[in-house]
């Protein structure tokens, strides 16, 4: 069946809706840790010995999402486990992943999103602008009760915003909120992507003598 633009726009919102709303029930649930024996094992995060956010080289990390990822794994506010990829286009975003895991025995629940400052479009505008406003935003640009706001923290460059969900009492788990929040505001990776394509090649490079030197001596 071919749909005219309106129909397609009303079949594309009416299928964004229940994709976020499932998306939002499941991200309820696990923050919540509801799941009983459903919930996936988590990986529970260890804070002893890591270093403090000032005490890292932004330099040494690109300046988009993957770069931020592992800054955040090497202050150990991320596990080392394969995150999952959100639907990062519905809220304006170039890239958006999720991450799961446990503190100090509770459950936490990470969204990271990469976005363009120059070139962000519709969407994106709104939802940069409401975070800028109120500290959240809404998935949709209607505020019907089926609109869920999601509380946000926006980085002082704007590329990257970021949903935090810890609901746990402990002074800890607190404290380490603080700590991710302003790390989020303050990162901006002094690596280019140019840099990153570079640093990859060399390594195929590298890997790829070393395997013709192992057959030459076989």
């Amino acid at each position: 069946m071919v749909y005219n633009r309106d129909e397609k726009m009303i079949m594309e919102d009416n299928m964004k809706r229940k994709i976020v709303g499932i998306t939002a029930l499941i991200m309820m649930i696990t923050a919540s840790g509801c799941m009983g024996q459903q919930q996936p094992q988590l990986t529970e995060i260890k804070t002893e010995g890591a270093p403090a956010f000032d005490s890292v080289k932004l330099s040494d990390y690109t300046n988009d999402l993957e770069g931020l990822e592992k800054y955040f794994k090497k202050l150990a506010y991320l596990p080392d486990d394969k995150p999952t990829e959100m639907m990062y286009e519905v809220i304006g975003a170039v890239d958006g992943d999720r991450f799961s895991f446990k503190l100090n025995s509770g459950p936490v629940v990470v969204e990271l999103y990469e976005y363009d400052p120059d070139n962000l479009g519709k969407e994106g505008n709104r939802v940069i602008s409401e975070v800028k406003e109120n500290g959240e935003f809404h998935v949709f640009d209607n505020k019907d009760e089926t609109n869920i706001a999601y509380k946000a923290t926006l980085s002082d460059s704007g590329k990257f915003l970021m949903i935090y969900t810890d609901n746990s009492d402990n002074n800890d788990n607190k404290t380490r909120t603080n700590d991710v929040i302003k790390a989020l505001k303050a990162f901006k990776g002094g690596k280019s992507a140019d840099s990153k394509k570079s640093e990859s090649k060399a390594e195929d490079k590298s890997a790829s003598e070393s395997d013709n030197k192992t057959e030459s001596k076989s």
